[in-house]
Formats: structure tokens, sequence, C-alpha cells
């Protein structure tokens, strides 16, 4: 764990922090975070439940996405 300082404050073994950005206009902020685990990244988010509205859309590569959409179809074209 980090310091209060460091981006990566609080994330535990296996999230990791991308990087984030902050629209100080409007009070809104974007941060990329990677894991193989999604319990492990609400885990985290409820932590900052009390501080902040947290949004997720989780998302995956292009390669894993073609493979589910071929599955997909040749499913639905039988």
């Amino acid at each position: 764990m980090g310091s209060a300082d460091d981006p990566n404050f609080d994330l535990p073994d296996g999230l990791t922090m991308e990087g984030r950005w902050h629209n100080l206009a409007s009070f809104h902020g974007t941060a990329i975070m990677e894991t193989d685990d999604v319990g492990l990244l609400y885990g985290w988010l409820l932590n900052w439940n009390d501080v902040c509205e947290m949004e997720v859309d989780a998302v995956i590569e292009d390669e894993e996405c073609g493979a589910i959409l071929t599955e997909m179809l040749s499913r639905n074209s039988s």
C-alpha cells in the first residue's frame, strides 16, 4: 500500500490504476483500472462510497470481443 499522495493508495494486490484524469469544471473524473478479478475493483470502490459517486464500465480487448461475437453469431446462425 502507499500513502494518500500515491494514486494507487489502498489498491489491493491484483488491482492496478492505469491512470486517472479530472475535469475540475464539472467535478467529474475518469480512472482506468485493470484487474482479472472484478470483485477486487468493487471491493475497492466500496471504500470510497461515502466520498464520491462512481460508475463502472467493464471492457474487454478487441481480440476477446471478436471471439465472443464470433461464437455468438455461429450459435445464432444454426
